[in-house]
């Protein structure tokens, strides 16, 4: 088996999660990269901290699951609210233009304002018992 193929096959092992394969990889190809880096940058300080600021496949996976829960969630609600949310927050429009574009009372195009939780009657608070079993409100 030559180098190329037993990279290829170290590479197949990274993609499943294979730390151990990925220690190999950068055992058998560091100094390389960095004699590499150190050429293009013109400096070993650089070459020294190449550092991949991008996610890593856990963190995308993670924002996809938690992208993908929240799509749900959104389209569980009522159309008018999602409505309201879509303008508010990804057109970024104001209460105000949200309003006019549904033509509809501006308290009621406060995201959240307009359900029927917050429009009911308040509920009554529950009887207080006194030391002699009478009921007080």
């Amino acid at each position: 088996m030559t180098a190329a193929e037993t990279d290829r096959a170290l590479v197949e092992r990274v993609a499943k999660g294979d730390r151990a394969a990925v220690r190999l990889l950068f055992m058998r190809h560091h100094a390389r990269v960095y004699r590499f880096a150190a050429r293009q940058t013109g400096s070993e300080l650089m070459a020294d901290d190449i550092a991949d600021g991008a996610d890593t496949p856990e963190i995308v996976t993670m924002k996809e699951d938690k992208a993908a829960a929240l799509r749900r969630f959104i389209d569980a609600i009522p159309e008018e609210h999602r409505t309201v949310i879509d303008l508010a927050y990804y057109h970024g429009q104001s209460v105000s233009e949200i309003g006019e574009v549904l033509g509809i009372p501006v308290a009621r195009s406060r995201p959240g304002c307009s359900s029927p939780a917050r429009n009911s009657a308040k509920p009554s608070r529950p009887p207080v018992t006194t030391g002699g079993g009478h009921e007080r409100r």
